[in-house]
């Protein structure tokens, strides 16, 4: 009767005992964005799928500077467009994208996709089909932000951007 005890006490010792937690893989929310990039183009550019999420970054800068030029009263519109009216800020508009072109050309690189395709493998189905969604609505969100961008600056007959 006491080996059966002291055998039971075990088992239930082992089934409360703390199991390993298992981290899920940390991928970025942009790791997640180049991972599908790269792994979606059939026969394109997979090489160059740091450049998608450059744009994808730089999109949402235009928009940011959209809305700024818009909630600007017309006197200061008015200032500032007289200020650059010779050269447009279009230049300065460009500087943001020169900037993200060369910090992603230099972090999402073949050996990122490697790494990040190993986390992916690693993951259940359910799991990648989650953030694969999420790159899709992201990307939809992403042409919609630009859209926006567009109209926005268009508000101003693209007074600000070309001299």
């Amino acid at each position: 009767m006491e080996k059966r005890r002291h055998k039971y006490n075990q088992e239930r010792k082992e089934a409360y005992k703390q199991k390993p937690f298992i981290k899920p893989p940390r991928i970025s929310f942009w790791d997640n964005i180049f991972y599908w990039s790269w792994y979606s183009t059939k026969h394109g550019l997979p090489h160059r799928t740091f450049a998608t999420v450059t744009v994808m970054q730089y999109v949402y800068v235009v928009l940011f500077t959209a809305v700024i030029l818009n909630c600007l009263d017309s006197q200061t519109a008015w200032h500032l467009y007289i200020l650059h009216k010779s050269k447009g800020i279009l230049g300065y508009i460009l500087v943001p994208f020169v900037i993200l072109i060369l910090v992603n050309g230099r972090i999402y690189k073949e050996s990122r996709y490697e790494r990040l395709k190993a986390e992916f493998d690693r993951m259940e189905n359910s799991e990648k089909k989650r953030r694969r969604t999420i790159f899709w609505i992201f990307t939809g969100i992403t042409l919609l932000a630009g859209y926006a961008a567009y109209r926005l600056f268009c508000r101003f007959n693209m007074q600000f951007l070309l001299p």
